[in-house]
């Protein structure tokens, strides 16, 4: 679980992403993966992109 501290751009409500990641895209030597978020308080909705370095062992389904 990836814990993200931010606020929403709409209300500045706190984020407090801790979903899954759903997309992943293979740049070399970083994966960038993507989740979606909605605001609980105004029902904005965001993209949650990540880079993590990849070192080759790891398999994602």
């Amino acid at each position: 679980m990836i814990e993200m501290d931010a606020t929403c751009p709409n209300c500045n409500r706190e984020i407090m992403f801790d979903d899954e990641f759903t997309n992943f895209e293979d740049d070399g030597d970083v994966i960038i993966a993507t989740a979606t978020y909605v605001c609980p308080e105004c029902g904005d909705v965001m993209t949650v992109r990540a880079h993590f370095v990849w070192d080759g062992n790891l398999e994602v389904d």
